[in-house]
């Protein structure tokens, strides 16, 4: 770590009375010009780089950290001062309806890892130049702007859904048997095409005539990244009906209407290389027949071979003779 202290921040640090005041100034600005947060009120959390290094530019040794009273008004007299002076503030009630807007506008559409969604909000707490909190709240308000990005984004997708649609989503979660109705169960949608077959094929078309007839606005899916919409999808193929039907309406609806979506994608790419299948299939079985009929009809033929062997001699010695006179004189 670089210890950055100007001469400015080094005649600030001077300005303390004792050395102990003037190295534990220097460190807390030292740490929070890097990190934007203050050291905890503990001196062994301290890092020993950053600690050697201001005590060097100061001329003081290292020990007389170990003397502050970190509980004492003087700790946060010396964080007011160290924000004033570089222009901060802490955080307040509209920073944090800010910060959760912000990451439901921007940042939970991409599906990012909790990671990076921390690392962002510490780039943005720096940006605005506020004092970035402790991990437990930033976790907070991920899991706040998680809960209020799903209430809207459910929220829009059940408000797209047509009565019919969601008359179709209850008749697939249904129990009851509703074959005459063209109605395919939930437990049927989910399965795979079994193989190259053309009942197998035909059963995939009528899934797939069944999925398309939920309609999802493509401005509200293409709004999040695809591994969004994954994560919904997953979350109905690992339930069964009866857990989905324990869910609220709006999200009930709107998550099998995001499966429904997904599930119409996969099966029409799973359909596409079924058919490539098939028509191999068909390709290689039909090839199998014409060989098998050409030898069949070269066995009803006595002498043949003989008869191609004289054919392919005379037309490889007349090879510009005409036929009438040198294959049939």
């Amino acid at each position: 770590m670089h210890c950055n202290l100007s001469l400015e921040d080094l005649t600030l640090c001077k300005k303390k009375k004792g050395k102990t005041n003037q190295l534990t100034f220097g460190v807390m600005l030292v740490h929070f010009k890097k990190y934007v947060q203050f050291p905890s009120n503990k001196a062994n959390t301290i890092s020993t780089q950053l600690l050697l290094q201001v005590a060097k530019h100061l001329d003081i040794d290292p020990i007389h950290v170990m003397s502050f009273d970190w509980n004492a008004r003087t700790g946060e007299r010396y964080r007011q001062e160290i924000r004033q002076y570089l222009g901060y503030r802490v955080t307040n009630t509209e920073d944090i309806a800010l910060t959760i807007n912000y990451l439901v506008d921007n940042l939970i559409p991409r599906h990012l890892s909790d990671s990076v969604l921390l690392e962002q909000i510490r780039l943005y707490f720096a940006k605005n130049k506020i004092e970035i909190v402790g991990i437990k709240q930033l976790e907070n308000y991920i899991l706040l702007a998680n809960q209020k990005f799903e209430q809207q984004f459910l929220g829009k997708i059940f408000n797209n859904l047509n009565q019919e649609n969601l008359l179709l989503i209850d008749r697939i979660l249904s129990k009851d048997s509703d074959e005459d109705h063209g109605v395919i169960e939930l437990y049927e949608l989910k399965q795979d095409i079994a193989g190259a077959k053309i009942k197998n094929v035909q059963d995939a078309i009528d899934k797939i005539n069944l999925l398309g007839q939920i309609k999802l606005s493509d401005s509200i899916v293409d709004s999040v990244d695809r591994k969004l919409l994954f994560k919904y999808y997953e979350r109905v193929m690992a339930f069964a009906p009866s857990n989905i039907l324990d869910f609220t309406p709006t999200i009930k609806y709107a998550t099998m209407a995001i499966f429904c979506r997904v599930r119409l994608e996969l099966l029409l790419d799973s359909l596409t290389d079924t058919m490539i299948k098939l028509v191999k299939k068909m390709r290689s079985s039909a090839e199998k027949r014409v060989d098998r009929y050409i030898l069949q009809e070269v066995k009803r033929v006595d002498g043949k071979f003989d008869i191609l062997e004289k054919l392919a001699v005379l037309n490889a010695k007349n090879p510009k003779g005409i036929i009438e006179e040198k294959i049939y004189p």
